[in-house]
């Protein structure tokens, strides 16, 4: 396989930000500037009434970090990112490839302003291994039969399948639990899934659910408890120390400190469930 960026011209592609999205807000929460007005108007009202939004959102973003780098140490060599957002550094395909130079990794977001903005950076970093596939996850055959990813990915070799912060956005009626069993059934023994999940189980989160379904709003944004997010796990071997709140699934993995050094620095360490408010962990197809 030809290890260089794998992408298509995002020209075609309507970039219209007059509604917010998911990656969007995210980076708004995040504390990065990769958002817009439509944006904020969703983020604001969260940071107003949840003083501590930004320490809970890196408390998912620390442990996208963390089980990228926790795969790859278990030698993990390929990556498909659903749900990527902006390639904010340290990045997850970053992480994978300074863990792994040979690793491989098929970026999938479907936000336009997201694959023009990891397209850009990609065209930079020519030996970089890394796919982009414009595609939603309500249809895994778009993303399984992608040429993009069909060129990266040997589905007959282990992969890790991150799920990070982006099933919340899937509504009970598209079947999420159907699309991820169709993914982890595309995949051979010896993958691994990985994911995080905001839960009503610590706190009521009924302003943060009506932030995000405003008119202008990303909608919807859904709520699983701990028994709900585990199902996504069914069939699969959950690894220690199981499903946990995000900033304790394996708070003693070092990620090394790679990335331009330019964004903010938060510490989500210790941050306790109730802020938190989200659950994560990683299970292995046997």
């Amino acid at each position: 396989m030809n290890g260089d960026y794998r992408g298509f011209s995002a020209e075609r592609i309507d970039t219209s930000t007059s509604v917010a999205h998911p990656a969007r807000v995210y980076a708004y929460l995040l504390g990065y500037s990769d958002w817009y007005e439509a944006d904020e108007k969703v983020g604001a009202p969260i940071m107003k009434d949840h003083p501590e939004a930004r320490r809970s959102a890196w408390a998912a973003r620390h442990f996208m970090q963390r089980s990228t780098y926790y795969l790859a140490q278990l030698g993990i060599r390929q990556f498909l990112d659903i749900g990527c957002g902006f390639p904010m550094s340290p990045n997850l395909h970053q992480i994978a490839r300074h863990a792994s130079p040979d690793a491989r990794i098929v970026c999938v977001d479907n936000d336009p302003v997201v694959i023009r903005r990891f397209e850009a950076e990609l065209k930079g970093s020519p030996q970089d291994r890394t796919a982009l596939v414009y595609a939603d996850f309500t249809n895994p055959g778009s993303i399984l039969k992608a040429p993009e990813l069909t060129a990266t990915l040997d589905l007959g070799e282990p992969v890790a399948l991150c799920l990070n912060s982006m099933l919340c956005f899937v509504a009970d009626d598209d079947q999420p639990y159907d699309r991820v069993a169709e993914l982890v059934d595309a995949l051979c023994p010896g993958s691994y899934v990985s994911l995080s999940h905001p839960t009503g189980d610590f706190r009521d989160m009924g302003k943060v659910v009506t932030s995000y379904n405003t008119p202008c709003g990303t909608g919807p944004l859904v709520l699983r408890s701990h028994a709900e997010i585990l199902r996504f796990f069914t069939g699969l071997e959950v690894i220690d120390p199981g499903l946990t709140v995000c900033h304790q699934w394996r708070p003693d993995v070092v990620v090394p400190d790679i990335g331009d050094g330019s964004g903010p620095k938060v510490d989500s360490s210790g941050i306790g469930a109730l802020v938190d408010s989200k659950y994560a962990g990683i299970a292995r197809k046997p």
